[in-house]
């Protein structure tokens, strides 16, 4: 579950910082480049949404999701970046 929410956020992100520029460029203002901040920003969620599973270990983890994001958000931003070039 923590790796899917962290591709959801990473996912939406990337499309946010696309269609407005000063998330953009905050992100390489502070980062020194929109890739690595993203990065960055992923890892900090990652462990803080580990860190409350470690805290909270009753919480059931659903395995299932995992792949199916992955692809969902593969597909989200593929179709996307071809909507960007071709429209």
């Amino acid at each position: 579950m923590v790796a899917a929410l962290t591709i959801i956020f990473i996912t939406a992100l990337t499309i946010v910082a696309e269609l407005h520029v000063p998330t953009k460029d905050w992100l390489q203002t502070t980062f020194t480049h929109h890739w690595i901040g993203k990065s960055i920003l992923a890892l900090v969620l990652f462990g803080l949404l580990s860190a409350f599973r470690f805290f909270f270990p009753n919480v059931k983890p659903h395995f299932g999701w995992l792949g199916g994001v992955a692809l969902a958000s593969a597909m989200l931003l593929f179709g996307f970046f071809l909507f960007e070039y071709y429209y």
